[in-house]
């Protein structure tokens, strides 16, 4: 099973929320120029403490709600679960057609935050004649997920849904929240690997702790196998208080391949708890921000 995310909801730092969409439409290749759409609304980052619409979905799945009015040739659409940045700056879409496809490209205009959530959009094409479209959107943080794309018939069914599962972050939170969630790996106390383990080259996205669990978002170059990352911990407690400890997350990159490559990884912290303590600063290097560990 891959790695399942996390998603952490940033308090101080929530801009407000600026919602447009662009029609990029051009004559030509079965593109239909009267085709427009615009966002009317979105929720802030979910907590999924309620459902949003008439769905009641968790934050494993990412769905499309839709109602046709044939009179106006105005298609609503409620996109539930779609990953943002925390802190987005603004969300904008493109709405554009290909024949009998309509595509809707999600975007952000910033990403202020180190962390990513869940929100509820709607979107309002219009220029939608009544005939049967296929819809695909194009969602910026389901990189390996399974595609939104699915087929509407306007003559026939004037209102639907359709949902895709979601295993990786920012969905999947939920997971995490209850004592029953299990972290993929486990980090290794070593101090020589800590110092002199494999050191490949990678970027972190992301990285948070929830409950025992360190969730991490990385990217490097791959795609064909081979790569392995480990979580060491250099077995040095630092006094302070709450006392710290330094980590490195090391890669094996025996990956032949150069394709930008985006994973999700997880590790349980409990081998490094300290009798006496129920609090640790992590120190992970390459990292920027301190990590509070508490158990």
């Amino acid at each position: 099973m891959r790695p399942i995310k996390y998603l952490i909801v940033s308090t101080g730092l929530m801009a407000l929320v600026i919602l447009g969409c662009e029609n990029t439409n051009e004559p030509g290749n079965g593109e239909n120029p009267d085709v427009t759409g615009r966002v009317t609304d979105n929720t802030d980052c979910k907590q999924f403490e309620s459902a949003y619409g008439d769905l009641a979905v968790g934050d494993t799945v990412s769905c499309i709600e839709y109602t046709y009015n044939a009179s106006e040739q105005k298609l609503i659409l409620k996109h539930i679960n779609t990953g943002f940045n925390c802190c987005p700056e603004s969300l904008y879409c493109s709405v554009s057609t290909v024949g009998d496809t309509i595509i809707i490209e999600e975007f952000e205009l910033s990403s202020l935050c180190d962390c990513n959530c869940l929100f509820d959009m709607d979107i309002e094409i219009t220029g939608i004649r009544p005939q049967s479209y296929y819809l695909k959107v194009i969602e910026p943080y389901a990189l390996d997920e399974e595609k939104l794309y699915f087929e509407i018939n306007l003559v026939e069914d004037r209102e639907g849904s359709y949902c895709v599962p979601r295993e990786h972050y920012p969905w999947a939170i939920l997971q995490y929240n209850n004592n029953s969630a299990v972290c993929e790996q486990e980090i290794i106390p070593d101090s020589e690997l800590y110092h002199n383990g494999p050191d490949d080259e990678f970027e972190f996205i992301s990285a948070e702790i929830v409950n025992n669990c360190l969730l991490t978002t990385v990217e490097y170059s791959g795609g064909c196998g081979g790569a392995v990352f480990e979580l060491y911990d250099a077995e040095q407690l630092l006094e302070s208080y709450p006392p710290q400890k330094r980590i490195r997350l090391s890669l094996q990159d025996d990956d032949p391949c150069e394709a930008l490559v985006r994973e999700d990884l997880s590790f349980d912290l409990s081998p490094i708890n300290e009798v006496g303590y129920n609090t640790i600063i992590l120190n992970l290097q390459g990292w920027s921000d301190k990590l509070t560990y508490e158990y």
